[in-house]
């Protein structure tokens, strides 16, 4: 049986990157299922390991930074 894993599922690379960098930190073993073609194979048995979306965060830390810092004048 082979090691358990995250599965990434996305359709757009970028969308990924602040999950795979939280990811790799931690030392989780993942791997991304790029989904921009619309391809899934249903028929076949899902792998053991934990599935989740990967999706464009809605405000990245420099939006939060600079909230932040017009907020405080």
């Amino acid at each position: 049986m082979s090691e358990a894993k995250v599965y990434v599922i996305h359709e757009n690379l970028e969308w990924t990157q602040h999950l795979v960098k939280w990811l790799e930190e931690l030392e989780v073993p993942y791997e991304l299922w790029d989904l921009s073609s619309g391809i899934l194979d249903l028929q076949s048995s899902p792998p053991q390991g934990i599935f989740t979306i990967a999706c464009l965060p809605l405000l990245t830390q420099e939006d939060i930074v600079m909230r932040q810092n017009l907020q405080s004048k």
